[in-house]
């Protein structure tokens, strides 16, 4: 097994301290495109019991899987449901379910 240094890679990824910055204000950039938690939200998130946040997580998978159903259905108004229940498995898994496919 090959061992790497971090400094090494470092120093591969940035050849200048240009390269460096450059990459720094793109993932400024990059950050501004995804919404923070204020702090008000924060608090009244801290504040939730274990049951709470599981029935939240819950309702947010429910959404996804719901809007991916809709999405896959408008895409492919021809297949069959159990097709269109494949489909989002095998996307959900991130192409887990492949190989059982396979």
């Amino acid at each position: 097994m090959d061992v790497v240094c971090v400094e090494d890679k470092f120093n591969e990824s940035y050849k200048t301290p240009a390269d460096f910055q450059d990459k720094i204000k793109y993932m400024n950039r990059l950050l501004h495109k995804f919404e923070m938690i204020d702090e008000t939200m924060a608090e009244v998130l801290r504040q939730k019991t274990d049951a709470q946040r599981l029935r939240s997580v819950d309702a947010f998978w429910q959404s996804a899987r719901a809007i991916l159903l809709a999405a896959i259905r408008t895409e492919h108004p021809d297949w069959e449901k159990e097709k269109v229940q494949r489909e989002v498995a095998r996307r959900i898994s991130n192409g887990v379910l492949d190989d059982v496919d396979a």
